[in-house]
Parts: structure tokens; C-alpha cells; sequence
């Protein structure tokens, strides 16, 4: 009850206060400085002179970045007023003094840095020292590019607004562009394997046209230079080359550089004693010159021996 009764004889002590002051935030800060002025002096003499409620002056009402914000100091007058006499009033000092450093860092994190302009002003001559390059303005392709992306991802928003309910579209959008790469991957597969098969061809139309000009005997030299040196496989296919720049020399059929081995055979008639030797040359061609297979000594002697009776008068 004696409580109850001290509380009311404080509230009636307390002045009326006018509406709450217009400040900025460096007003407020000032303020808030002296409060805690006036709550130290409270703490050390504990007397009515010291302790005076009118002291802590009107509310504030402070416009900052987000918006005004009314301070209010009514809690820190009753602490004031009720000081004086009371067993608590060093406990209550000390959480107005708290409360007083929370509603300082509380502004310095709410309120905008001072003099921003300058510091705007100075970094912009900063960068336009010429120590940072600035970035050069987009050109018209990129201008022309950048608007197109943006009607696109409007008209592609609008879709998906008006197609709530189908959800078919996106994924039928996805199908096509899958099928469309894939098509597009296996177009490209085709074209390079199209100019891998007509480089071989070109290859193998020079390799024929050599032939062709090369004399016999210099295909002979040069197999038995790799005969020497073991290499068969090499030494076969010189051999081979020597029989048909041989018979062609001799008017067996007409020059083709596109001609192709078999086809070599097909020229000559059936009855003719030189197709069965030419049909072996040509078989030990292809199995190790172009189906790879390793060559002995013995391959490149029997290939020998085929390439003596087709060269024989």
C-alpha cells in the first residue's frame, strides 16, 4: 500500500509535457548525450536538485531513413522523480544509463552517414582520374541483344501467368529444343564423317596416282630397303605397288589413279594367267597393309615369289 501510495505522489509530481519535439538524427544524438549526463549526476548525489524529472526535457520525434521514429523519455523521468529516497534508485539509474546506450547505437545504425555528399563528390573524382578505366558503353549488338532477352523472358512470363493450368507447354518447349539439339549434334556427326571419308578417298586417289607415276624397279628398291630393315609389312606393300605399275607399263589396262585394287583384278580376263597371282598380291595387301595384321618374313618372300612370275616376260 505505502508503495502504491509513493508511485501515485511521484506520477502527480510530474510535469505535463507538450507535444514531442521535430529534431534530426544529430539532435537526437545530442540529446541522448545529455541524458546520460543527467542519469551519471542522479547516481552520484541522489537528491531532488540532481535528480530533476523536468531535466530530461520532451519526447523527440526523429525522421530517418525508414521513416519518423517518436522517442519517448517518460521512462527515464520516473526513474528520475523516484530516485530520491528510493532503496532501488541505483539499479534503476543503471538501466536508464543501458537503455540510454542502446537507443545511441540503435540511431547511429538507423541514421544515415553525415556529410554523404562529399563523399560521393570524392569518389567520383576518384574514379574519374583515369586510374580506373571506365567500362565502354554496350554497343548496338549488345543493346539489340540485351532487348531481345527481355522480350522474350516477358513474353515467356505472360505464357506461364495465362497457362497455369497447362503445364504441357514448358515441357513440350523442352522437348523440341532437346530434339532440336540432337538434330542439330547429328547433323554435324554427319557432315564430319562425310569429310573424313572424302579425305581417305583423296588419299588414297593420290596414293594410286604415285603409283601410277613411279617406275616399277623404284617400287622394287624400295621393298627390299624394308626388307632389310624387317619392316614386311611396309616391304609388301611396295611389292604390290610394283606389279601394277609393272603391267600397267606393259598396256594391261588404261591409267585410272581412282581405281581401286579389286578393281584391278576385274580388268583382267578370267583365262588370264596373271589373275590368280594378282588375286594373292592383292590379298596379302589387304590383310596387312590395310587390315593391319603383323607380317613375317615368310608373307613378305611369298609376295616375293607372286610379283617375280607377274614381272616375268
Amino acid at each position: 500500500m505505502k508503495t502504491l501510495s509513493l508511485l501515485l505522489l511521484v506520477l502527480s509530481a510530474l510535469p505535463a509535457h507538450s507535444a514531442p519535439r521535430a529534431c534530426t538524427p544529430e539532435d537526437l544524438r545530442a540529446h541522448l548525450e545529455k541524458l546520460k549526463l543527467l542519469v551519471a549526476g542522479c547516481a552520484a548525489a541522489k537528491t531532488a536538485v540532481a535528480c530533476d524529472a523536468t531535466a530530461a526535457g520532451s519526447d523527440d520525434e526523429v525522421q530517418l531513413a525508414g521513416g519518423t521514429r517518436l522517442v519517448e523519455f517518460e521512462w527515464l523521468r520516473l526513474a528520475l522523480a523516484s530516485a530520491p529516497g528510493s532503496s532501488t534508485a541505483t539499479a534503476d539509474l543503471e538501466a536508464s544509463a543501458k537503455r540510454l546506450d542502446v537507443e545511441l547505437r540503435e540511431l547511429a545504425a538507423a541514421a544515415p552517414p553525415a556529410n554523404i555528399s562529399s563523399e560521393q563528390a570524392t569518389l567520383r573524382s576518384i574514379l574519374s582520374s583515369g586510374e580506373f578505366p571506365q567500362p565502354p558503353p554496350p554497343s548496338l549488338w549488345e543493346r539489340l541483344r540485351d532487348a531481345f532477352f527481355t522480350w522474350l523472358d516477358n513474353q515467356l512470363n505472360r505464357l506461364a501467368r495465362r497457362s497455369a493450368g497447362m503445364m504441357w507447354i514448358p515441357q513440350l518447349l523442352m522437348v523440341i529444343l532437346a530434339v532440336v539439339a540432337c538434330g542439330a549434334l547429328l547433323w554435324w556427326f554427319s557432315q564430319a564423317s562425310r569429310k573424313q571419308r572424302l579425305a581417305h578417298q583423296s588419299g588414297a586417289a593420290e596414293q594410286l596416282a604415285a603409283a601410277a607415276l613411279k617406275d616399277w624397279q623404284v617400287w622394287m628398291e624400295e621393298a627390299r630397303r624394308l626388307a632389310v630393315q624387317r619392316r614386311w609389312r611396309e616391304a609388301i606393300h611396295r611389292l604390290y605397288w610394283a606389279a601394277i605399275a609393272q603391267m600397267e607399263s606393259r598396256g594391261a589396262w588404261r591409267p585410272d589413279p581412282a581405281r581401286t585394287p579389286r578393281e584391278y583384278i576385274a580388268l583382267l580376263a578370267p583365262e588370264s594367267g596373271a589373275r590368280g597371282d594378282l588375286l594373292q598380291l592383292t590379298r596379302s595387301l589387304e590383310n596387312f597393309w590395310y587390315g593391319g595384321r603383323p607380317a613375317e618374313e615368310q608373307d613378305y618372300r611369298r609376295a616375293a615369289g607372286l610379283l617375280e612370275r607377274l614381272v616375268a616376260p
